[in-house]
């Protein structure tokens, strides 16, 4: 991505997290990039296209690149705690962003498949993980989609519960967490 486009992602995501969605304007972006707005238009067509451009680049299959994917041993419970904790690991470094997109969805429809891209591309990795686990006979005969959305569900609902309500909900770490409940779901699914 070039210096251009990078600084009007970085202004723009500080503006929808300050002022949301709705309120940011393009003319308030090009001025915090520092560029024209038709600048902004010419990279990205609209506002929508901003934040399209930002989604996808914070989508699952960024973070989980060739190089994360070769640092896999094979190992059901530690392969799975290393991919939750990256998991959230990026999740937590766009936490404010990934609220906003849920919060304004609700009042910009066209939003929702944007966010949409966020769980299915995490999903797809784990899916594309258990069922290449599956092929090397280290899984028991499960479907195999419904055990990656149940580990979604798992690491979405607890990044959900953090966010929203800090330790009031449970007083427990999240490599705690992580740790059992994996240990947990990696037993279900081992022969």
């Amino acid at each position: 991505m070039d210096d251009t486009k990078k600084k009007i992602i970085e202004a723009t995501i500080s503006l929808f997290v300050s002022q949301g969605y709705k309120g940011t304007t393009t003319k308030e972006i090009a001025k915090a990039s520092g560029v024209n707005e038709v600048t902004i238009f010419r990279h990205f067509g609209s506002k929508r296209g901003l934040f399209e451009a930002i989604v996808d680049s914070m989508t699952f299959h960024t973070v989980f690149n060739d190089d994360f994917l070769e640092n896999l041993s094979w190992d059901l419970e530690r392969d799975l705690l290393l991919i939750a904790k990256k998991y959230h690991e990026t999740l937590d470094s766009i936490s404010d962003l990934v609220l906003i997109g849920f919060q304004e969805a609700g009042n910009h429809p066209e939003l929702t498949d944007l966010i949409f891209k966020f769980p299915k591309s995490f999903k797809t990795i784990v899916y594309n993980y258990l069922s290449e686990m599956s092929e090397k006979n280290k899984l028991i005969d499960v479907n195999i989609e419904l055990q990656a959305m149940n580990f979604v569900w798992l690491n979405f609902g607890y990044f959900i519960s953090k966010s929203r309500f800090g330790q009031q909900l449970i007083s427990i770490d999240q490599d705690e967490f992580l740790e059992q409940s994996i240990l947990l779901f990696a037993r279900g699914l081992t022969p």
